[in-house]
């Protein structure tokens, strides 16, 4: 599944939505949700219930696990079904919306110094030892970076007057849905409880 943040354009201003990219299309968990829980359970509120499930944080989101990872493909199948509900969308094509880093504002960023190829080409390149130091497998080395600085595609990034050279970096994140400590990485692999 392919998690998403994006910007709906409404007439009091855009509104964060969370959802999936699927077949071309953004899934707006939320509304397509709503339209789940008005089938299964007719009456209830489910406007309120959905959007407590799919808030505008995909940190938040990540958090309600299993549940959440369930409801979600319950809203990509609705969404395939049901265009409107509640007089919300429940898709969008990319160009009507505008598309988030799927992490708006992270909690924390790390990163870590590099991959191994990397990390040889700039020691050479530095005169420094052939290779890389035994002790950058066993406890990778990493900084931490400004959360504020996590950018969506389109954005446009100010070089700073006082900058003379401006360096960017593509970043990759891993997110594997749940807290956890030690995690084994065929455990991280499958989603860690996500199939």
């Amino acid at each position: 599944m392919k998690l998403a943040t994006f910007e709906i354009p409404t007439l009091t201003g855009p509104i964060r939505r969370i959802g999936a990219a699927v077949s071309g299309r953004l899934i707006d968990f939320q509304a397509a949700y709503a339209a789940h829980l008005d089938r299964v359970d007719p009456g209830c509120d489910a406007c309120k219930l959905a959007a407590l499930l799919f808030p505008s944080d995909i940190v938040t989101f990540l958090g309600w696990g299993t549940l959440g990872m369930d409801a979600a493909r319950h809203s990509i199948d609705v969404a395939a079904r049901t265009e409107e509900a509640f007089g919300a969308r429940t898709s969008y094509a990319p160009d009507e919306v505008r598309l988030l880093a799927p992490v708006v504002r992270p909690g924390v960023l790390r990163d870590f110094l590099t991959f191994e190829g990397h990390l040889k080409g700039v020691n050479k390149a530095l005169g420094w030892q052939e290779g890389v130091p035994p002790a950058w497998y066993e406890v990778p080395a990493y900084y931490k970076g400004d959360p504020d600085t996590v950018v969506g595609p389109d954005t446009a990034v100010v070089c700073p007057s006082y900058c003379n050279n401006f360096d960017f970096e593509l970043e990759l994140a891993a997110v594997i849905g749940r807290k956890g400590k030690n995690i084994e990485p065929s455990a991280a692999e499958r989603g860690y409880g996500f199939p």
